[in-house]
Order: structure tokens, then C-alpha cells, then sequence
């Protein structure tokens, strides 16, 4: 599907990750956010089990070494970055960098031992250094302007967060049409005081703010309930990921401890990377709040998320103790 979206998808807003299926919209990089975390526990979960009925055996201990880093890191590895690159030649740089922090906390939580993360990684490492050199050096001069100009919204958005935070008047890279948003997010955020402005009464929706309901809909919440309905978000978000990860810890097998972790970072790492995007914390990424943005293609994997994550919680659960591995 990211191929797919990568060919013959519409460009919205100078991206191009929708594909229109029946006349609705559909962002298929949603889909792999979820897509991607089910992978990787299914995947350490047919290694592991493959290992115990005593199968993928090198001849020596040394090549067994090398085999046990090539199928936990380097071939797992490959797999991912073929996605992740797909995805931020959308160009979707927020989606891609939530999918890398998500596949890593997913490896991190499967048992991988720490010499298969040495050789395993070295071995990544060396092959994305070769073919990203090969694949830059055969690059024609258009294409590789082509691509520089594919992500001069990145270096828009670090203008804005620049300017934001600069004091002096020669600091400021960003003109007042990119910084509009997001000074309009601060105005929100602030005219809410402490309790707010009252349930529906945000003013900064009514075309003030673009984007109110979606990707800055945190800050219509704060402008309309105050600093309390904004830390109350934050606890419900810090609950959720307790919760997740208190399921993980008990989970009864390695496929259904993956998921998860995964499945609870992928979404608090997204809350709380739209709260700090809301509040000029960090720069504009254009991701939405779980649950709480407008957004049907998000919201329905957000809840398949959710979904597998009681699912384990009412019958995969088993209270397990600390193992470390080496």
C-alpha cells in the first residue's frame, strides 16, 4: 500500500500520502503504524519459535553468532527501512520518525541479545552506508534538487521553532505567514486561563486557528477547559501508557508482549508529541491527538490499537519476572 500511495496517490498540500478508495480518502502510513508493530512481534515470535525446535543452526560458533544478529537485527532492519523510506519520500517526516522511535522500542522489547545488536547493527549500518552512497552518486543533478526540494517543509517548520524561540530580531528565519499557526495555537492555549473559556466557546476555532480540529485541536481543548482540561488530557495519556505497559510486563508470550509496548508507545508517543507541537515545545509536525483529533482513517486504526491491547489484557496475561539477557 505504501508503494501504492508512492505511485499512483493523490497530493494533498504538497504531499502525497492518500489513496481514494470509493470516493473517501484513505492515508495508508496510518495503517502502517499499526501494521508495522504487528510485524515485528510476529516476526520475533516465529524466530524464537524456530530456535526452539533447535532450527536455524550455523556449523560454528562464530557463524552462529553472525546468523543470530543477521536474523534479530540486520534482516528485520532492512525490512523496516525499506518502509520507513517509502514513507518519508511521501513526504510524511512526522509519520516516519514515530515509526522509527516505535519499530526501535519494538526490537528493544523482544530479548534481542546485546552481540546481536553489535554485529547485527554493524552489518545495517555498513549496508545503508553503501547503498545510500551508491544511490546519491547515481542521482542526476535534477533529481537530486528534486528531492532537496521535497523537504523544504522540514526546514520550514525548524524556522518557525527557531523563530519562536528567538529574542533578537536577526534570529528570526520565519515570516509572519508561517508563523501564524502557530502563534494562533499560543493565543489559544493562553485566552483558556485556568478552567477555560467554557465547553464550545472556543473563539480561536472560528477560523482563527487552522487545523482546529485536527491537528491542533489540543489547543481549542486548552482555550475551552483551561489548564485543568489540559492536564487532564496529559493523565489520561499518562494512564493509558502506564496501563499499556503494566499489560506488556504480564504479557504471556514474546508476540503479545511486543504488540503491546508497541501498540502503547506508538499511541502516547503521537499524544504527546501533538500536545508538544501545541504548546511550541517542539516544531510543527502536522500529526493528530488519538482520539480526541477529527480524522476517520487515524481514529479507526487508533481503535484497532486500543483493541489488540485488551485483547491481551483479558487473556494473554501472566506475571513474569525480570530476565536479563546477554
Amino acid at each position: 500500500m505504501a508503494i501504492l500511495t508512492r505511485v499512483m496517490g493523490r497530493v494533498i498540500n504538497g504531499s502525497r500520502r492518500w489513496i481514494i478508495i470509493g470516493g473517501v480518502s484513505f492515508q495508508p502510513s496510518e495503517f502502517i503504524k499499526v501494521a508495522i508493530v504487528f510485524f515485528i512481534a510476529g516476526y520475533r515470535s516465529f524466530i524464537q519459535r524456530l530456535r526452539k525446535k533447535g532450527k536455524l543452526q550455523a556449523k560454528t560458533p562464530t557463524g552462529q553468532r553472525y546468523l543470530d544478529a543477521f536474523l534479530d537485527v540486520t534482516l528485520p532492519g532492512v525490512l523496516v527501512l525499506i518502509v520507513l523510506l517509502i514513507v518519508v519520500l511521501q513526504p510524511h517526516m512526522s509519520c516516519f520518525l514515530i515509526l522509527s522511535a516505535v519499530s526501535a522500542i519494538c526490537f528493544l522489547c523482544s530479548g534481542i541479545p546485546l552481540s546481536s545488536w553489535l554485529r547485527g547493527g554493524g552489518i545495517l549500518l555498513a549496508l545503508c552506508v553503501v547503498f545510500g552512497s551508491f544511490a546519491f552518486l547515481s542521482m542526476s543533478t535534477e533529481a537530486k534538487k528534486k528531492l532537496e526540494s521535497n523537504f523544504n517543509h522540514v526546514v520550514t517548520r525548524l524556522n518557525i521553532f527557531s523563530t519562536m524561540k528567538a529574542e533578537e530580531e536577526e534570529e528570526k528565519k520565519a515570516d509572519e505567514d508561517e508563523m501564524y499557526q502557530s502563534e494562533q495555537s499560543i493565543i489559544a492555549i493562553g485566552s483558556g486561563g485556568l478552567t477555560g473559556v467554557g465547553f464550545g466557546n472556543s473563539r480561536q476555532k472560528y477560523m482563527y486557528l487552522p487545523e482546529a480540529h485536527n491537528d491542533y485541536v489540543y489547543s481549542i481543548i486548552c482555550e475551552e477547559l483551561g489548564f485543568l482540561g489540559g492536564l487532564s488530557v496529559m493523565l489520561l495519556f499518562w494512564a493509558f501508557a502506564i496501563a499499556g505497559l503494566l499489560v506488556s510486563w504480564q504479557a504471556d508470550c514474546l508476540f503479545t508482549r511486543v504488540l503491546t509496548a508497541g501498540y502503547t508507545s506508538l499511541l502516547t508517543l503521537q499524544a504527546f508529541l501533538n500536545i508538544g507541537v501545541a504548546i511550541g515545545a517542539i516544531p510543527p509536525t502536522g500529526i493528530t491527538l488519538p482520539f480526541f483529533s477529527y480524522g476517520g482513517t487515524a481514529n479507526f486504526f487508533f481503535m484497532i490499537s486500543v483493541g489488540m491491547i485488551l485483547s491481551v489484557s483479558r487473556t494473554g496475561r501472566k506475571r513474569k519476572t525480570v530476565k536479563l539477557v546477554v
